[in-house]
């Protein structure tokens, strides 16, 4: 029933040349709680066996779904069709009921929409039945091409549920950093990403070095740089179509690297800079690249004072690291099916 009455409300205005875009939210524009973008186009594509969507932007037909709460677990969805200038084509409606059930109601729905001649596999079968002298003639041309079709599909759908289960990111950036040198320092970055499907949760490793800075104390020179990495995991608490914020923590483990001249007693070696971390991170994305701004804070669990014993055995301070460190890094990143 579900399948026929779609069929009737958006087949006349799908065509297999349109492309299609996929939006799908909560009541008034809010993050939905049931479905989410990911998750119904990855529904969508097994059932299709291909991947018809686009970007917005680039788009003939946009799909918007809208959900609502109905209590008790339970929520009720609107399917809306329009086209380029925003104008309704048809819409849908779906019944309260659980968020799986949800989640295949509306696959269906959309699906039906790109593709609404491939769904119809019980319309064909009664019409074929009267003409009893030509059973040989019906049968090959109503019900064998939707059989036929999924099982062509099917191997190539195995094949795409392997690659949502997580997606890889790799990028570079660049930032400022407060508290580990004795000015704020320019940082070079690079990074790796991990997402899981249909998680709010993603984790990411940051390697990150400080350009050098130089003092000068009469004849004594220190230069001062900074190797460090960053292992996180964040929090996605709020999503939208191209982006989203995230709540990240933490380790912060890195080292400051000392090369100083012209001391009477000097120790060169690193000095290991390491504690907790938290921050906040904006991400917007477009297509498999995204661009994305973290801004955080250190509390590493030891300071450093850098100083030296000149040629007269006089120690004098060059200068010492904060008790709170803090950094805004701006990344750009791709993602690797």
């Amino acid at each position: 029933m579900l399948a026929s009455l779609a069929v009737t409300t958006f087949g006349r205005s799908a065509r297999a040349e349109q492309s299609f875009a996929l939006a799908w939210h909560g009541k008034g524009q809010k993050p939905p709680t049931c479905l989410t973008d990911v998750a119904l186009r990855d529904a969508v594509e097994q059932r299709l066996g291909r991947r018809p969507f686009v970007e917005p932007a680039r788009a003939d037909i946009l799909i918007e779904g809208e959900e609502t709460p109905a209590g008790r677990g339970l929520y009720r969805a609107r399917v809306v069709q329009r086209d380029h200038g925003g104008a309704a084509l048809g819409a849908r409606e779906l019944e309260p009921q659980s968020c799986e059930s949800l989640l295949r109601g509306a696959a269906l729905v959309v699906a039906l929409i790109i593709d609404p001649t491939g769904h119809q596999t019980s319309e064909p079968e009664p019409v074929a039945e009267p003409p009893n002298e030509e059973p040989p003639a019906e049968a090959p041309v109503a019900p064998p091409p939707p059989p036929t079709t999924r099982r062509r599909h099917r191997p190539r759908s195995k094949q795409q549920s392997v690659s949502p289960s997580f997606q890889l990111s790799l990028g570079a950036g660049a930032g400022a950093a407060f508290g580990f040198l004795p000015s704020p320092a320019v940082t070079l970055s690079a990074v790796a990403r991990l997402v899981p499907a249909h998680s709010r949760l993603s984790f990411d490793w940051r390697g990150e070095y400080a350009l050098p800075q130089t003092l000068h104390d009469r004849g004594v020179r220190g230069t001062f740089a900074m190797l460090g990495q960053e292992l996180r995991a964040c929090f996605a608490y709020v999503r939208w179509t191209s982006g989203q914020l995230d709540a990240c923590g933490g380790f912060l483990w890195s080292a400051v690297i000392p090369d100083t001249s012209g001391v009477g007693l000097g120790n060169d070696s690193w000095r290991v800079v390491a504690g907790p971390l938290g921050g906040l991170g904006l991400e917007l994305r477009r297509g498999r690249a995204a661009s994305r701004l973290d801004l955080g804070l250190a509390l590493p669990f030891r300071k450093y004072d850098f100083s030296y014993v000149d040629t007269e055995n006089v120690r004098k301070r060059f200068y010492g690291t904060d008790g709170v460190l803090f950094f805004v890094i701006l990344t750009g990143l791709g993602t690797l099916r």
